[in-house]
């Protein structure tokens, strides 16, 4: 049975509320003539493209399954993006070209990112750091430190902390004021970053 609204409500249910359709995750091509985004629609999230100079939106990614993440090939032309699990490029960020699968496994991928000159395609994997070199073909996982320390307390420190106690990395961010992020006046900031993630990140202000 469909779920029915509230007497007296608006008539809109709460399945519809979960699948409000919206653009979001948008990023300018390093020409700024396109912007790519995912489109949420209610699990079924794609990858689109909207052409500012010809006012064209069309969608790049194909498939059923959700597109998670995307970045932009420095050279403005392909984009790397995951979906399904699995990291896919496309060479020709234009409407009606193949994506190619660049990995295939049971793992899950995220977070791809070109370097700077684009040769290589930094991903996450389940929780470990891997870059796959184009020429080549070939991704490496590289281990990443047990433990680290993070001196500094501020945003850029801060952000540093997460992301490597997201990798499982076991991280101690140090800070000579008394709190971290003490510059940006929020309130609870410490309770807030006193632990990461399964415990993995640790805070030291003043010290």
């Amino acid at each position: 049975m469909a779920p029915q609204p509230a007497p007296g409500s608006s008539g809109i249910t709460l399945d519809e509320v979960l699948h409000v359709r919206h653009p979001d995750h948008h990023r300018w091509s390093p020409a700024g003539e396109r912007v790519a985004f995912i489109w949420f629609d209610g699990g079924e999230d794609q990858l689109w493209l909207a052409d500012v100079t010809t006012g064209e939106v069309t969608q790049l990614s194909t498939g059923t399954t959700r597109v998670i993440d995307f970045d932009w090939h420095p050279e403005g032309r392909a984009i790397a993006y995951v979906q399904g699990g699995d990291l896919w490029v496309l060479w020709d960020a234009v409407p009606g070209q193949v994506p190619v699968r660049i990995t295939d496994t049971s793992a899950k991928e995220s977070t791809p990112r070109w370097s700077p000159e684009g040769a290589r395609l930094g991903f996450v994997r389940d929780g470990q750091l891997w870059v796959w070199q184009r020429e080549s073909g070939s991704s490496r996982a590289y281990e990443l430190p047990g433990r680290l320390v993070i001196v500094g307390g501020g945003p850029i420190g801060t952000e540093m902390a997460q992301a490597f106690a997201r990798l499982g990395c076991q991280v101690t961010q140090v800070e000579a004021s008394e709190r971290i992020l003490d510059m940006l006046c929020f309130r609870d900031i410490n309770r807030s970053t006193e632990r990461g993630r399964d415990g993995r990140l640790e805070t030291a202000p003043g010290t």
